[in-house]
């Protein structure tokens, strides 16, 4: 897995570039709310009711039956709890987003999920988690959208945080991955977490009609 190229813009900077160069009919393709979010925190996914549970495998699969949809990313955005937007990807096809935990105190990475598309699972949209994960009713404020919260029960009962986002991207005609976005979030002080409260916004490509 290698760095992309020789672009030495931040995260920041290649998303405004990328909201310059976009004609308006992308835009209004994702007016509308997108269909996963992760957030951090005690983590979750809110999503809609469309996955199904394969647990024959060491790590847990869920796997995404939408008719509508391709089975592709298509869209990346990650937001900064300060609103800050830290990286935007509206060409995402074949993109893997991975998300590491861990516990307080300790800033030991010990947990870990991805979510990738069709372009590696040939399925279309999947979650791995180390764990299974448990499906709740989402009662927050994009219910209406997202219906169900996906919440990972964390190593224990304690706290804990997002350490590590990466989001890579597989190269046209190979097998390796170009790293577009990373991001750490600051060690704990005082043996205080201190959740930076990261969003990854992620909209899935629909099929033509």
């Amino acid at each position: 897995m290698k760095k992309s190229g020789n672009d030495s813009s931040t995260p920041k900077q290649r998303g405004r570039a990328l909201r310059k160069t976009s004609n308006a009919s992308i835009f209004s393709q994702h007016d509308t709310p997108p269909p996963l979010v992760l957030l951090d925190g005690s983590f979750a996914i809110e999503t809609d009711d469309l996955f199904t549970e394969d647990l024959s495998h060491p790590r847990k699969i869920y796997r995404r039956a939408a008719p509508l949809e391709t089975g592709k990313i298509e869209h990346i955005k990650v937001i900064h709890g300060s609103g800050d937007l830290l990286y935007r990807d509206l060409f995402a096809g074949g993109s893997q987003i991975d998300i590491w935990f861990n516990e307080d105190p300790n800033d030991t990475d010990i947990q870990n999920i991805s979510i990738m598309d069709k372009v590696r699972t040939s399925s279309g949209v999947e979650i791995s988690s180390d764990k299974q994960l448990t499906k709740i009713d989402n009662t927050g404020p994009g219910k209406k959208k997202r219906p169900k919260r996906i919440t990972h029960s964390g190593p224990t009962a304690a706290s804990f945080r997002v350490t590590r986002i990466r989001i890579h991207k597989r190269e046209s005609g190979t097998n390796s991955d170009r790293i577009l976005f990373e991001v750490t979030a600051p060690p704990n002080v005082n043996s205080q977490m201190t959740p930076e409260e990261y969003r990854v916004m992620t909209w899935l490509e629909r099929a033509l009609r």
